[in-house]
């Protein structure tokens, strides 16, 4: 797994993004340190210039989908009604089906909604671990993120809280897999295991530790 300090600006890009228009879903599982203070950004889509993005973060104790596209008023979130843990891991998904269609799913459940119109321009940028590699940095690990072009269902997002690994979950639509492990790792980049295409860059290099979170994975 990939541990993140927010005191070292760390995290992992590229300069491409998976997918850029909707519907998407973006998933992880992440553990916050007790240290942890603000914002932290576990997933992040957004743009080479401007402000226009889709963001999966920790806010204020809540995990929230985050949503902005300028000129269409300012950026709204869905917002789980779960508490969020600290010092163990848990599962974020966020779902955005359409430009008032969002959802965000806490260890598969807990969904908090969203249906105000946002419309960001196609992106073209991925994030883990802050928000464009300026604010919100992560404090503590990410495991296991992915991104797939559909919006996934209610069952789906229990799915993957429940621990089963991304690659079960409409494999059709899997655009993007970081498992985020020792093995998956290739100098300073993190692999994409599902479509190769889309390995991120290591900034202010973060270090690789084995910790698990409780997965299932095909035999």
């Amino acid at each position: 797994m990939i541990n993140f300090d927010q005191t070292l600006s760390q995290y992992l890009t590229r300069t491409a993004a998976p997918v850029g228009v909707l519907p998407l879903t973006m998933a992880c599982w992440a553990f916050r340190q007790t240290t942890a203070a603000g914002n932290l950004a576990l997933m992040h889509l957004g743009l080479s210039t401007g402000d226009d993005s889709y963001a999966l973060r920790c806010s204020a104790g809540a995990l929230s989908l985050y949503a902005f596209a300028q000129g269409q008023g300012s950026a709204v979130s869905a917002i789980s009604p779960g508490t969020l843990p600290i010092a163990t891991w848990f599962h974020a998904c966020g779902v955005v089906g359409s430009s008032t269609d969002r959802r965000v799913y806490l260890n598969g459940g807990d969904v908090g909604t969203n249906a105000s119109a946002r419309t960001p321009p196609t992106l073209n940028r991925t994030y883990l671990g802050s928000i464009a590699g300026v604010s919100e940095f992560m404090h503590g690990w990410l495991a296991e993120a992915a991104i797939w072009n559909e919006a996934l269902t209610d069952t789906e997002a229990a799915a993957l809280g429940r621990g089963l690994s991304p690659i079960l979950v409409r494999p059709w639509a899997l655009r993007a897999y970081w498992p985020l492990g020792t093995a998956h790792q290739s100098g300073s980049q993190a692999r994409d295991r599902w479509s190769f295409d889309h390995q991120l860059s290591a900034v202010a290099n973060p270090s690789i530790d084995e910790r698990q979170p409780p997965m299932f994975y095909p035999h």
